[in-house]
């Protein structure tokens, strides 16, 4: 019997346009296989490991549309996905968002170890840490920060740095226009491929 559950859960506003609002949600993860999260509007994304068998998803929002920005969670067998929902006044999503400069939504997310996860994102930074079976990331404005990373992973960023602090890997990192430094020797069991058109990389041994 295929379990499908789908959360959606807004972000009120109190009426201050720098009133701020946290959201808690937690699920059964036992059967948990991949995470993908597809936003848009969300200004950094932390996402954290552990021996846990449960997802935990936190948001942190400031500004004035609380009302107009929503997060959906589905759950469906071993998938779980994550996006974002505006209303139809936000339609044009983050080019109104930008432009007013008063809005922020972070979310914090806490995962069983050794999951496959995506991201996606215009404009998220990542801040990870810890062991996942594969992690793979494309990002635009935001830049990717890993510490300490263990697992597969491709990453892609357009404008932002990538910073990985990682063994027993084997690493393959390009950037066209930023500076590139990465330890040498650096060999291992997993494999990481690192790719950035004008972001800086950096490769630590942990």
């Amino acid at each position: 019997m295929k379990l499908i559950i789908s959360i959606l859960f807004f972000v009120l506003t109190s009426g201050s346009l720098f009133s701020q609002k946290n959201s808690t949600r937690i699920f059964d993860a036992k059967d948990l296989q991949q995470l993908h999260i597809n936003t848009d509007e969300i200004f950094k994304i932390h996402i954290s490991t552990s021996s846990t068998d449960k997802v935990s998803v936190t948001t942190h929002a400031t500004g004035e549309y609380y009302n107009d920005i929503a997060l959906s969670i589905k759950m469906e067998g071993t998938k779980m996905m994550i996006t974002s929902v505006f209303n139809e006044d936000l339609q044009g999503g983050f080019d109104k968002l930008s432009a007013h400069k008063v809005f922020s939504l972070e979310m914090s997310i806490e995962i069983p170890e050794n999951i496959q996860v995506h991201i996606r994102s215009n404009i998220a930074s990542v801040i990870g840490s810890g062991s996942f079976k594969s992690l793979e990331l494309e990002l635009q404005s935001g830049y990717c920060k890993l510490d300490p990373f263990q697992g597969n992973a491709v990453i892609n960023t357009y404008k932002g740095s990538i910073y990985l602090a990682t063994n027993n890997a084997n690493i393959d990192a390009e950037t066209r226009n930023g500076m590139l430094e990465i330890p040498m020797p650096l060999l291992g069991y997993h494999q990481i491929k690192l790719t950035s058109i004008d972001g800086d990389i950096r490769v630590v041994k942990n």
